[in-house]
């Protein structure tokens, strides 16, 4: 990496940032941003929160490029799921037990829509009980800090960065930090 471009790289990780409206509108393709834009909508229609959540957060936060997209609604998630397949005209794989979806796009992508969950095991191994809970609680069973961010989908609140666990200051420090003992 040239001097010049690191120096760039530093001074941008060295910013606090609160909304990511800006990296979305440049880190994000045309169509990615125009459908999050109508599934923030939808979200706020249905009266439910919609957060662009975890790997593709972080991504953004470090000017990667976007390939996979994964939301996580605060209420009914499933409903949501199904209104907004419905919306773009694709089909749907639901994931009944576990509050989860898949939401099929053209070329073979895909983005996964979850429940705002709590997990728990029966013992190691266990496939997960799963019920929803507060998007607080759903981003500190991740397994990293740098995965527990959430992006606000909703036009009221679109961009706004939601990282109860720190992890934009742990990439800005280049710390990869677990959450839970359960992390590996």
């Amino acid at each position: 990496m040239s001097r010049l471009l690191w120096q760039h790289w530093y001074a941008h990780m060295n910013q606090v940032v609160n909304n990511l409206a800006e990296q979305m509108a440049c880190g994000l393709d045309a169509e990615s941003l125009a459908r999050l834009r109508g599934a923030g909508q939808l979200a706020q229609d249905m009266g439910v929160e919609l957060y662009l959540v975890g790997g593709p957060v972080r991504d953004l936060l470090l000017q990667r490029s976007q390939l996979d997209l994964d939301l996580v609604v605060v209420g009914d998630g499933l409903g949501f799921a199904r209104a907004w397949a419905e919306m773009l005209g694709t089909d749907i794989t639901v994931h009944e037990p576990f509050l989860t979806a898949t939401v099929m796009l053209p070329a073979g992508r895909h983005v996964d829509v979850a429940t705002a969950r709590r997990e728990t095991y029966q013992h190691p191994g266990a496939l997960p009980a799963v019920e929803p809970a507060p998007i607080e609680e759903d981003l500190a069973r991740r397994d990293f800090t740098i995965n527990a961010l959430a992006v606000a989908l909703n036009p009221n609140r679109w961009g706004d960065l939601y990282d109860p666990q720190g992890g934009q200051r742990d990439l800005q420090a280049g710390l990869v930090r677990v959450l839970h003992d359960n992390s590996f």
